[in-house]
């Protein structure tokens, strides 16, 4: 009924434990209910019985049922304590592998969700690291990276560089800790993710299908792109509008291409000649 076993162990130990207790009994048998329906009504799916709408009510009403236990449960575990999470989406995986799989497989699963995050991690703060060095640092003291530096300039950027990543790895610190209470972190990640991903997108198919375009028309159209999705976003948040945030990713890519297309046109050709010259 409840995947936070921290949570739920500590709570049970306090004397709000027989209400809880109850409330586990009642959900037990919900959900006994709710798995006899679920499987009488595929049943009645499958043979095109006629008690088929029959089975379809009453599984209905115990899904209501099984949630309406589960909304009093966590309610339980709020009355016992206000500062409890009772947001227990991300513990689901955690909570089935260490209760079904054998010891030695749950610590080697454990290990190698550990060593994927690592790796990630890892790629992502090198990766923000080179881009503040090259695209920053490096520009700023006027050192490009096509210009041949002395071993003791490189020995100073790779030391400045670790300086980076441990300033972007205290910053994604920071920033993890005001995300514990974003729910499933699936969706956050999906979510927070779709506010750039479109407009990346939108970048990379102008770049490959529409080499008219040139760099500026480019630049102002990710720009314009990103404060549109921000716009809508924050308009779907208030209620303002109905937009699920996976069609940002839409919305970012095609007013990328479009704009582009549009600014493109108003460029004066003069600095479209000039842009030649350059390259």
């Amino acid at each position: 009924i409840f995947f936070n076993k921290v949570v739920d162990e500590k709570v049970y130990a306090s004397t709000y434990r027989d209400s809880l207790k109850i409330i586990q009994q009642q959900y037990d048998e919900a959900s006994s209910k709710q798995k006899m329906y679920a499987t009488k009504y595929v049943d009645a799916l499958h043979a095109n019985n006629s008690d088929e709408a029959s089975y379809k009510d009453s599984l209905q009403k115990a899904n209501a049922r099984v949630n309406v236990l589960r909304e009093q449960y966590k309610d339980i575990l709020k009355k016992a304590d206000g500062t409890t999470d009772t947001n227990d989406t991300n513990y689901i995986f955690i909570r089935y592998v260490v209760d079904n799989l054998p010891a030695g497989l749950v610590g080697l699963l454990i290990a190698i969700i550990f060593l994927a995050s690592w790796g990630s991690i890892a790629a992502a703060l090198n990766s923000l690291a080179s881009c503040t060095m090259i695209d920053f640092y490096c520009r700023i003291k006027k050192h490009q990276p096509h210009v041949k530096v002395s071993d003791l300039q490189e020995a100073h950027h790779y030391r400045l560089s670790k300086w980076f990543t441990l300033g972007w790895g205290i910053f994604c610190i920071i920033v993890a800790q005001f995300s514990t209470n974003m729910g499933s972190l699936i969706q956050a990640v999906n979510e927070y993710g779709s506010l750039f991903y479109g407009v990346i997108l939108g970048i990379f198919l102008v770049a490959f299908y529409m080499t008219s375009i040139k760099g500026n028309a480019v630049f102002y159209s990710a720009v314009i792109g990103e404060v549109i999705v921000v716009i809508t976003y924050l308009l779907d948040k208030f209620g303002v509008i109905g937009f699920g945030f996976l069609w940002l990713n839409v919305l970012g890519a095609l007013a990328v291409i479009g704009l582009s297309w549009i600014i493109q046109k108003l460029i004066p050709s003069a600095q479209i000649q000039e842009e030649k010259i350059a390259l």
